[in-house]
């Protein structure tokens, strides 16, 4: 799903193009920076060259999910009553029972239906923190079109947004700077037609210490 082009909106480079840049650095010798270590050698990268690295002072993993809770219910009612030949009265009459038809119902939607909750995940919006700046990713299944069950794998699928901190602001201020800028992600072209769900960050991102967590990651 990544763009042709390997500059993304932000004018930088990601994904294999960077791969492939930072293989033909190490082969060349040019990084002398780079060292056996990964965490050490991640480091020594500008800010940019971090974009896709998921494992890179991850904070936060906000799933983003093919469809909410209530249209997924709205999609599997409609799976259910068209698995049913008969319309209700005429079930119960062939049946003989009042509840013949919603009793099938039930049934069928017990056989066929699963939870939404991590099934549906069609991927992740990652919070990374590089020194003041924080970036948040997102990463998607490699598909055009999402549909249920689907296996496709989750790649790192575009840059999203980053935000710089001011030495002034207060943790507060830091995290609805960050919840800002996932609600305009989340109604974005990017992931028009997905649900992010924030209530995971929104109800433990108040409590967190965000200038003590970079001054941490960065030393």
């Amino acid at each position: 799903m990544a763009s042709a082009h390997p500059e993304n909106s932000f004018g930088i480079f990601s994904g294999k193009y960077l791969f492939t840049k930072l293989v033909a650095a190490h082969a060349t010798n040019h990084t002398q920076n780079v060292v056996a270590n990964k965490k050490t050698a991640i480091r020594t990268m500008v800010f940019e060259e971090t974009y896709g690295l998921e494992d890179f002072n991850g904070v936060f993993e906000i799933p983003i999910y093919r469809l909410n809770s209530v249209n997924f219910e709205i999609e599997l009612d409609k799976y259910v009553h068209n698995q049913i030949p008969f319309t209700k009265d005429d079930l119960e009459n062939i049946n003989g029972k009042k509840n013949a038809y919603d009793n099938l119902f039930e049934e069928l939607k017990t056989l066929n239906g699963y939870n939404w909750k991590f099934n549906e995940i069609a991927g992740w919006i990652t919070l990374h923190l590089n020194q003041e700046i924080i970036f948040g990713e997102i990463f998607l299944k490699d598909t055009k079109r999402f549909r249920k069950n689907s296996t496709k794998k989750i790649k790192f699928y575009d840059c999203g947004f980053k935000i710089k901190f001011q030495k002034e602001q207060s943790n507060k201020e830091i995290f609805d700077d960050i919840l800002n800028e996932i609600n305009i992600l989340a109604l974005s072209n990017l992931l028009k037609n997905r649900h992010v769900d924030k209530l995971k960050f929104e109800t433990i991102g108040p409590y967190v210490d965000w200038k003590n967590l970079y001054r941490n990651l960065n030393e």
